[in-house]
């Protein structure tokens, strides 16, 4: 249990590192810059993280699958790992091409006329899907402690150096925007202890009846699906309220504030992942069921409360400590966090459908959530109404979808597998 709680804390810290860096950059920025090479650097902060996670987080998702399916049946993984890194490299060359060819617009509009910062942007697709894949392999293997290492080398790797050029009053844009795509490099580097060392298991090939490819595609469409549905309302809310910026500014505020307990809750993905994997190879299904339902319950316990916190406190955090200039009733705080509640929700479904090898049904399930979610923003009315309704529909959806999918699943009569027992793991 100390074990366990030790690890959590680890976990926790790297996590705030790594927040506490981006918020930092863009103060120094902010700080330190002129104002059109500030929102310069601030578009890109957007885009890295919209583009790098967009493309990242489905290749470290199928990595994680892979190695650890090959270690609940004892089987080596270097195959799955030399096959994910391939696959790895074409969808770093694709990002890159595509950017490439809207490199025009991308200087031009959000970048400020800035290439170099749009060289930073292109160096943020190889490191960031670097730093995935490394972690997908350290959380396939269960060795959670590389894997919050990398959390806390990419945190420090960019506060480190802001809090030097902060001090030192630099000002340099592109040295920034570096910096911030550069961490992630320093961070994959910093798993290579955790990597050198396999457990002993049988050198068999993969007999998945999924393709990588295949699953990989399923998985880049279901994340690019994600941050739409992450990111959109804010946009098309600034971009349909052309006379209230106030209100505007103050939307955007509170939506990214609600959004916060989404990122401190995204690694439990990685560490549900293998634990279902290995309890599907075992035909456990009960014991999927049962872990499904208790982090569900938790996130239900620690949601609804802050959710009701939301309505209460949220008018006046957000004229405290943001200098709102609208007034945002604590409704709308309160639904903005029903929805990221919905979005946590999905966040515990998604794993399981991967163990259980169903990623087309995670795809469907953010096809139709976003449908759904787009839908409703363009509708004619209040935009901030419209977003509402839309950040509680479009979620719902993807969790009714995806529950009804795996309900069906672990419902149906589970065959003993006839594979060996997994080999123990070293989590260090």
């Amino acid at each position: 249990m100390i074990g366990k709680l030790l690890s959590s804390a680890r976990f926790a810290i790297g996590l705030l590192l790594v927040g506490a860096a981006g918020y930092y950059f863009l103060a120094v920025a902010g700080r330190n810059l002129p104002d059109e090479e500030a929102a310069a650097v601030s578009a890109l902060y957007l885009l890295v993280n919209i583009i790098g996670p967009g493309i990242s987080t489905a290749l470290e998702q199928e990595t994680n699958r892979r190695v650890s399916h090959a270690v609940a049946h004892g089987h080596d993984p270097a195959e799955a790992i030399r096959r994910m890194t391939r696959l790895g490299i074409r969808v770093m060359l694709a990002a890159a091409a595509v950017l490439a060819v809207l490199s025009p617009v991308l200087v031009d509009r959000p970048l400020r006329g800035s290439w170099p910062l749009f060289f930073a942007l292109l160096l943020a697709v190889f490191t960031f899907a670097s730093m995935y894949l490394v972690r997908g392999v350290l959380a396939g293997y269960q060795r959670f402690g590389g894997y919050t290492v990398t959390l806390a080398v990419e945190g420090l790797s960019r506060l480190v150096p802001f809090f030097v050029l902060d001090v030192a009053g630099v000002a340099n844009g592109p040295l920034y925007g570096f910096i911030f795509s550069g961490g992630c490099a320093l961070a994959a580097l910093s798993a290579v202890p955790w990597l050198r060392s396999r457990p002993p298991a049988e050198s068999r090939p993969e007999t998945e009846a999924v393709t990588a490819g295949n699953a990989l595609g399923h998985l880049l469409s279901a994340a690019l699906m994600m941050q739409v549905m992450a990111n959109l309302a804010p946009v098309v809310v600034s971009s349909r309220l052309t006379g209230e910026a106030d209100l505007a500014v103050t939307f955007s505020v509170a939506f990214v504030l609600a959004r916060v307990p989404l990122f401190l809750f995204a690694p439990v993905q990685t560490v549900l992942l293998p634990k279902f994997v290995g309890a599907v190879a075992r035909a456990d299904l009960a014991r999927v069921r049962q872990n499904i339902r208790i982090v569900l319950l938790a996130v239900a316990g620690i949601g609804l409360p802050g959710a009701a916190a939301a309505w209460l406190l949220g008018p006046w955090v957000l004229r405290t400590f943001f200098d709102a200039k609208a007034d945002l009733p604590g409704a709308v705080l309160a639904v903005l966090g029903l929805g990221t509640v919905l979005m946590m929700a999905v966040q515990v479904l998604a794993p399981a459908l991967l163990a259980t090898r169903q990623q087309g049904a995670l795809l469907a399930a953010w096809v139709a959530g976003t449908v759904a979610l787009v839908g409703i923003l363009v509708l004619p009315g209040s935009p901030v109404a419209l977003a509402m309704v839309a950040q509680l529909a479009g979620p719902s959806v993807v969790v009714a979808v995806a529950a009804v999918t795996l309900t069906r699943y672990l419902r149906r009569p589970a065959a003993p597998t006839a594979e060996r027992p997994p080999v123990p793991v070293n989590r260090d």
